[in-house]
């Protein structure tokens, strides 16, 4: 079954690109975030996966 392209994340560094928001502060919102209780999908890597 072939993937949609909705069903596919990005990391921070295209997400920064993307939208424009730096990568130390799209960091900082996500250590926010999960301060708060929201949970990231992670790849083997442990980088945050971004959908």
């Amino acid at each position: 079954m072939e993937k949609s392209k909705e069903e596919f994340g990005y990391f921070a560094k295209t997400v920064s690109d993307r939208t424009g928001v730096a990568i130390d502060t799209l960091r900082s919102w996500s250590l926010k975030l999960e301060a708060e209780g929201v949970t990231f999908e992670r790849n083997e890597c442990d980088q945050r996966i971004y959908y």
